[in-house]
């Protein structure tokens, strides 16, 4: 075999094995999509809005953050993320959003509905597996999706949705 063939081969194998690794990443660190759900009646003066992506972390921040929330005068709705296009910031009197980092990247819906959000409504949990990931000019919560850390982000967004909310 010549050396244009030898050559040609090694790249068509890295190619290959590229594209195996890049769906194996995506398929192991992608996330889910979160289930949707109320808490509390609508007719409430304070809505308070949770976008979210699905994952173990994600879902145990959400799971404890309503729990210390659902006994607030505050009607509650959690969304996933890629729902963000659909809402209207104006019905909501607190937004928190939790999204994780994919490929150096907030996810497309989140960058672009915090960018036209005018109000000082937005709380923001930004995971990532170092857990210092930040989108620009944006004042956000960060954590690293472990365990021991669920206990102090959601104390955070509480006190944080506390704050906004005058509650």
């Amino acid at each position: 075999m010549n050396l244009i063939k030898k050559v040609v081969i090694v790249f068509i194998m890295l190619g290959a094995i590229s594209i195996i690794f890049l769906t194996w990443y995506s398929t192991e660190h992608s996330m889910e999509e979160a289930m949707p759900m109320e808490v509390n009646e609508i007719t409430l003066q304070n809505h308070l809005l949770i976008a979210t992506q699905g994952s173990k972390f994600k879902q145990a921040v959400v799971e404890k953050t309503i729990e210390q929330m659902k006994e607030l005068p505050v009607y509650i709705k959690v969304i996933d993320v890629s729902q963000l296009a659909s809402i209207d910031e104006k019905q909501w009197s607190a937004i928190i959003i939790l999204h994780t980092w994919e490929y150096s990247a907030s996810p497309a819906e989140v960058s672009v509905f915090i960018k036209k959000v005018t109000t000082n409504k937005l709380i923001i949990l930004s995971t990532s597996e170092r857990g210092g990931e930040k989108i620009d000019g944006v004042d956000a919560i960060t954590a690293a999706s472990r365990p021991d850390e669920i206990a102090s982000s959601v104390e955070m967004i509480v006190e944080r949705t506390r704050t906004i909310l005058k509650i």
